[in-house]
């Protein structure tokens, strides 16, 4: 069985550029993509290593999830275009229901 962690009284909602403890604003996820564009220039590739949906567990669902995913990649469309190509991983909040791997990955992998 999970817990699950609520906000305490009183609580407020994060400041526009996120706080300790909570997921990536989408104006931080732009602000940092469009800086990396700006100020890097010999960037190959990106390895994205995953966990686009938010951690509110309790109401997450298939739909929501793929709506994250595809802000997050636009993100990356809107500051890279097609110049960057961008490697993605899953991350164990990017499935529905969450955590559903098994143990054992690499047993995956041998087949």
């Amino acid at each position: 069985m999970m817990d699950f962690i609520a906000p305490v009284k009183p609580y407020h909602a994060a400041r526009q550029f996120g706080e300790v403890g909570c997921d990536t604003p989408l104006k931080l996820l732009d602000g940092t993509m469009n800086w990396i564009n700006s100020n890097i220039n010999d960037l190959d590739f990106v390895i994205y290593t995953g966990d686009s949906p938010d951690h509110n567990i309790p109401f997450q669902t298939y739909n929501s999830n793929m709506n994250q995913f595809q802000t997050v990649f636009h993100s990356f469309a809107n500051a890279f275009g097609n110049n960057i190509k961008v490697f993605s991983a899953a991350g164990n909040h990017d499935v529905y229901i969450v955590d559903q791997f098994t143990d054992n990955p690499t047993l995956n992998l041998n087949k």
